[in-house]
């Protein structure tokens, strides 16, 4: 919703059931199945203003994604960023990718910049192993990506998920990996094997 100089914008947490080994060669490659969910959801309101300020919770995240974006654009960081919901932080909703695109969205909207999702999430580098955080902000629903570094992968996007299939999360007090440590712990996993097509009429079933 868009009034004179401010933006508020409302984007969805999701679910992340796992990675799909796509790679066809020595890149490594990851595709992702995910659903968003219609709880913990980031709500934020971005006024142009004479100084940055931050309200609220995620102070420090929001403040390195607004300057990350104004100092590869090229634009003031004079922003107040009201941030009135945000999504619990490493337990696999996605808050660090919403609260990135979000703010990295309302700023390029306001300056008319016309970017699209795909290059906010570069500019924040967001999205550096599985679409699936820059597809839930997009469009939402239950998503399946193919569609990573190899163009010849067709995404299939969103899916429909039947409502009567209810989900429940069950938290504890164990926080995901993230940072340096989800960096290194991804550099640290071997590659697959690439295996030969197996026929069927071969296995006498």
């Amino acid at each position: 919703m868009l009034k004179k100089n401010s933006i508020e914008i409302i984007s969805p947490s999701r679910l992340h059931f796992g990675f799909l080994e796509i790679s066809g060669n020595n890149d490594r490659s990851y595709g992702g199945i995910g659903l968003s969910i219609d709880k913990f959801s980031t709500k934020i309101i971005v006024k142009k203003s004479n100084k940055v300020k931050i309200r609220i919770n995620c102070l420090d995240k929001a403040s390195f994604f607004l300057n990350e974006f104004c100092r590869k654009k090229k634009i003031k960081n004079n922003y107040l960023i009201n941030i009135k919901k945000s999504s619990p932080k490493h337990i696999g909703l996605g808050s660090g990718t919403q609260l990135a695109l979000s703010i990295g969205c309302a700023v390029s909207k306001l300056n008319n910049l016309d970017l699209d999702i795909k290059n906010i999430s570069k500019i924040l580098n967001r999205s550096l192993r599985s679409n699936i955080g820059l597809m839930n902000f997009k469009t939402g629903g239950f998503l399946i990506d193919l569609d990573i570094k190899k163009k010849f992968f067709t995404p299939i996007g969103k899916v429909f998920f039947p409502e009567e299939w209810k989900i429940i999360l069950i938290k504890n007090l164990e926080k995901g990996l993230h940072g340096n440590k989800e960096v290194n712990a991804f550099r640290k996993i071997k590659k697959f094997p690439r295996k030969k097509n197996i026929s069927l009429t071969n296995l006498n079933i």
